[in-house]
């Protein structure tokens, strides 16, 4: 069956490509044509199961496009809309179809996914970025999608007391174990499944079940969407004894049951409504064993609304004693405890069907064996992607400035009396110990997964020439070109070949922020006199303007014909050499991003003058270079200062300077000029003065 092109928006669209394809929605997989043209997305369904017959997106309308598993195959694909919290998702017959067809998405202009993972990780760190938007990223980078309950985003367990009538989030005892997957919590259910599992031949698990199912998502979610229950359970609702009807009671379930393992879902921790608590539908879910109604979620004693009860759990997510223990979640999860030795060690073995590459479908010629798989695969839980390989760097307790822009609704920033005694000791050691101590972060994990190079923070007690070397850092993925030391904000900012600025707090000795400016080197950067604003100079031939107010890149312009090798900054006047041999001055109005071309004069790059001549930036003295190469050679550094000269030097000669005082009128404006004839411009200088 054929795409109908009578439903093409305009006859002018060219077809691009056109493939079979399956539209993935919660617990629905329908099959039908998916077309892709200059302009848009079709899907034609081969069944009524759409509302329309055909379904259609503008590419315009599409914020970034994002690779996913679906059924442990690299075979998904999701489209997100600009204009809402709206994703599309579509699984592919092959993973060579969804690469084909990704890859002439995009160049249609559509913005990839969010892959950073290293400045992500850096963000979350320093508190930029909150623990629920970090998992939720985390998540996405695993190919978890809510449109996918066989991969729904996975939330842990924060809080294990569900039965207090107050809760105190600066007492210790209130919080899970994060360091243990729910089934080792308890020590006695532990040892019955070791003992099961040593006797086990090949593959082993310990847990027969898992921790993220489609039936535990709908389980949570029976009073937000019934009909999803429903569908699971052959048209009607599962026994009233085990609907989720108690919080106390779901988790003392998975303390204790054999067969429960389960985590929690990211609505336990968004402030929103909570209708997923509320059976606001009245619906019969009939009457529990001992005679009671199955209404709404009863709800803790230390939460008297549904509001409340999510905003102490989100509040319990974003703690300090949460943020120093999550990391240690997340290798459970998405990190190096996930498979292999250290799962065994760390007691978080599942069933071997769970794991990406358990099992090869393609290769699979019985249809009935097939589907048998993808049957267990769907319904039985997905372990994600794995992310990490190596253990996952701890958050810093640290408040952050703010100025720093939040990527959430919340910004966790340390409380001076949170997080209990032992946590604020241990706050104010850290505190104690900024000046010397350096934090050890092994990204080995990001190297593999990101293709970005570890990072590493270490001390050393080298001594050259009475120098100490007290940090050593090697966090950039190419040759460092260039970096300046910031007075206002006690930080370094270098910039390198890898085509990112990245900002180091002297301080306090860590990474604090990585800028991706270009995808070409960069190869200088300085500092305003103001202090406000980094400039930056990239083998694009751009200068790039970063301002430290808004935190990010805020304007660009074009500066030379090839690349901008070097740049200097006076108060009023930006000095840029490049490779096409020419040297620039350029000013600009005071805390703006947009520069201006003040006054520049010279012949083609191609037949370029033996002298050079700059005008200071007070207009006191005259600098004359002379080169007898200097036609065929590429400026490669230049240096401005203030007062009472700037110099510049070329690569491929011996340059000679000479100092000639002249004290010029406002009438001679021109500040930088090539001449052929020394001499002529000396008498044409003296006229006018």
């Amino acid at each position: 069956m054929k795409f109908d092109a009578s439903w093409l928006e305009s006859i002018n669209e060219s077809i691009i490509m056109e493939s079979m394809a399956f539209k993935i929605a919660p617990l629905v997989k329908n099959p039908g044509k998916i077309l892709l043209t200059c302009s848009n997305i079709y899907f034609q369904s081969f069944n009524n199961l759409e509302t329309e017959p055909v379904w259609k997106i503008r590419i315009s309308d599409i914020s970034k496009v994002v690779r996913r598993r679906h059924l442990l195959r690299q075979v998904g694909l999701e489209i997100f809309s600009k204009y809402d919290s709206a994703s599309f998702y579509f699984s592919f017959s092959t993973s060579t179809e969804r690469d084909d067809f990704y890859g002439k998405l995009i160049q249609q202009d559509i913005l990839m996914a969010d892959d950073r993972l290293e400045e992500k990780l850096l963000q979350w760190q320093n508190g930029v970025v909150s623990n629920y938007d970090y998992l939720m990223y985390l998540n996405s980078l695993a190919d978890r999608s809510r449109k996918d309950f066989a991969q729904y985003p996975v939330f842990p367990w924060i809080l294990k007391d569900y039965s207090s009538s107050t809760l105190d989030l600066n007492d210790r005892n209130v919080y899970r174990d994060l360091s243990k997957p729910i089934g080792a919590l308890n020590s006695v259910r532990l040892a019955r499944l070791k003992s099961r599992y040593d006797e086990m031949p090949e593959p082993k698990f310990l847990y027969g079940t898992h921790y993220s199912t489609p039936g535990f998502v709908v389980y949570y979610l029976i009073r937000k969407i019934p009909e999803c229950n429903l569908c699971l359970q052959n048209g009607r609702f599962d026994h009233s004894d085990r609907i989720f009807k108690n919080l106390r009671e779901t988790w003392d379930n998975c303390f204790n049951s054999d067969s429960d393992v389960k985590e929690l879902i990211p609505e336990f921790y968004e402030e929103s409504d909570g209708a997923f608590l509320m059976n606001r539908k009245d619906i019969d879910f009939g009457v529990t064993s001992d005679g009671k109604r199955v209404h709404h979620v009863e709800l803790p004693p230390w939460a008297q609304s549904g509001d409340e009860f999510l905003h102490k759990m989100r509040e319990a997510l974003e703690s300090d004693y949460a943020s120093s223990c999550l990391n240690e979640w997340i290798d459970l999860i998405f990190g190096y405890k996930q498979r292999g030795t250290e799962a065994q060690k760390a007691n978080n073995v599942f069933f071997h069907l769970t794991y990406e590459g358990a099992v090869d479908l393609d290769s699979s010629a019985n249809a009935d064996e097939r589907s048998s798989l993808e049957a267990q695969i769907s319904e039985f839980g997905q372990t994600p992607k794995q992310i990490f390989t190596s253990p996952h760097p701890r958050r810093r307790l640290l408040a952050i400035p703010s100025n720093f822009p939040l990527d959430g609704a919340m910004r966790r920033e340390s409380k001076p009396g949170g997080g209990g005694e032992e946590q604020q000791q241990q706050q104010q050691q850290q505190q104690q110990h900024a000046e010397t101590e350096v934090e050890t972060v092994d990204l080995t994990a990001v190297e593999k997964t990101t293709g970005e190079h570890r990072r590493s923070l270490a001390q050393s007690q080298i001594t050259i020439d009475g120098w100490n070397k007290l940090v050593e850092s090697s966090f950039h993925r190419g040759t460092v070109t260039d970096l300046t030391y910031s007075a206002a904000k006690n930080s370094v900012v270098s910039v390198s070949q890898d085509g990112t600025m990245r900002i180091f707090s002297a301080k306090n000795h860590y990474l604090m922020q990585i800028v991706n400016v270009s995808s070409l080197s960069l190869s200088s950067v300085c500092q305003t006199i103001e202090n406000d604003s980094i400039l930056i100079a990239s083998w694009d031939n751009n200068v790039y303007w970063f301002s430290w107010d808004q935190n990010k890149v805020v304007s660009q312009f074009y500066a030379h014909d090839d690349a901008v090798t070097s740049m200097s900054c006076t108060k009023e006047v930006l000095y840029t050499g490049s490779w096409d041999s020419t040297v620039k001055l350029w000013s600009h109005a005071a805390r703006s991003p947009s520069f201006l071309v003040r006054r520049w004069t010279g012949p083609a790059a191609e037949r370029l003058p033996s002298y050079l001549l700059l005008f200071s930036t007070r207009r006191s003295s005259i600098t004359i270079v002379e080169s007898a190469a200097f036609k065929c050679a590429m400026i490669t550094q230049f240096c401005a200062v203030a007062a009472p000269m700037a110099t510049s030097s070329s690569g491929k000669s011996l340059l000679r300077r000479f100092n000639i005082e002249f004290q010029l009128t406002p009438a001679l404006s021109m500040e930088l000029a090539f001449v052929e004839n020394l001499t002529s411009w000396r008498r044409a200088a003296q006229t006018a003065l």
